[in-house]
């Protein structure tokens, strides 16, 4: 009923008491028919609003999924279990006592079970987005090695499964204790050249996310000055500034055609590449290189935006290639530049 009636789905996700019942049903039945039947319904229930997944997490949710998965015979149980974790688990940043649970997850990464494997990054991808206990446990794990290994198997496969190995790599190499261990471990895991590939090989209109966790990782990876030349020589600086000329060009294709309501991601995706850029600019063959090419009249371009993220860090990496912004004719008109930074004002304005 829950699958094919939206009522009833409603009301079974409205109802706190028949959740209960369900996970403590869960719990402590031994009859695999039942477990199936209500396994099934945890997907479902699981997919709906913050209120709902709390709910889940405060009738102890992760621990009786955890043990189903560990003890299970059944893979269709299995899978249950692990959608209906990656549906909450973006609620459960700050939830204690997971560690035996990302023990079991990164077990699970290297296995062959492809729907265990995707459902797992994605499990792992938001407990480690803003918790530096779960990242440095999942480095301790040795868990980076894991999904290095599981990107390089599927680096021609599964976008799903590359978008959250790249999501999860991305959160462990910055913030927490371990965050140069996690560095090394993709250093030394061979992999820099298949991250760097992704850049090449994807269209980032198409490939979104991929593109996004790509390149934020890179920026991460570019924090250490030992990895840097590794990255230099798999051509990161120059496919990042590739990506940033293509979506600088579409961001202002979008603005001409007046679709205002699609610059924002287009303006994070750009703050993350110069990011990036003014990490690998602290190096000085890569400051060589960026300085090179014909970009500087972008980075000029967004420093002279109204006071954001993107002008700051834009006015940042003119100084560290020690270009004054002032000096530099910007490739655009003033009346155009006037006008993409009302549009960004507007923009900003109707997000708040």
């Amino acid at each position: 009923m829950t699958s094919y009636n939206l009522n009833s789905k409603l009301y079974i996700q409205n109802s706190e008491e028949c959740l209960q019942r369900l996970l403590h049903i869960f719990d402590t039945s031994k009859y695999d028919k039942l477990l199936l039947t209500i396994s099934k319904l945890f997907p479902i229930i699981s997919s709906g609003n913050e209120v709902i997944k709390k709910l889940f997490l405060q009738y102890n949710a992760l621990s009786i999924f955890e043990k189903q998965i560990k003890t299970t015979k059944s893979i269709r149980i299995r899978h249950n279990c692990l959608i209906a974790l990656r549906n909450i688990s973006d609620q459960a940043t700050r939830m204690r006592d997971v560690d035996s649970l990302i023990q079991q997850l990164t077990g699970i990464v290297v296995t062959d079970d492809q729907q265990s494997v995707l459902c797992s990054l994605g499990i792992l991808s938001n407990l480690t987005a803003d918790n530096r206990t779960n990242k440095s446990l999942l480095v301790k794990l040795n868990g980076v090695q894991g999904i290095m290994q599981r990107l390089m198997m599927n680096a021609d496969g599964n976008d799903d499964i590359i978008e959250g190995a790249l999501c999860t790599l991305r959160h462990v190499t910055a913030r927490h204790d371990f965050e140069n261990e996690a560095r090394e471990a993709v250093r030394k895991s061979y992999g820099i050249g298949n991250i760097i590939k992704l850049l090449r090989d994807k269209n980032f209109k198409e490939h979104w996310g991929i593109i996004k966790a790509s390149v934020g990782l890179i920026k991460n990876l570019a924090l250490s000055p030992s990895i840097i030349p590794q990255l230099c020589e798999q051509n990161a600086v120059r496919r990042l500034i590739e990506l940033l000329v293509n979506v600088d060009r579409e961001r202002m294709k979008l603005y001409e055609e007046n679709r205002h309501q699609y610059l924002h991601q287009f303006d994070v995706m750009i703050e993350l590449i110069v990011g990036a850029l003014n990490n690998f600019a602290k190096d000085l063959s890569c400051k060589t290189i960026i300085k090179e090419t014909n970009v500087v009249a972008i980075f000029v371009r967004y420093s002279h935006l109204p006071s954001c993220s993107l002008q700051q860090i834009s006015s940042n990496l003119l100084k560290e290639l020690n270009i004054d912004r002032d000096r530099v004719q910007s490739s655009d008109s003033s009346s155009y530049q006037q006008s993409y930074n009302n549009t960004l004002i507007d923009s900003r304005h109707n997000r708040q």
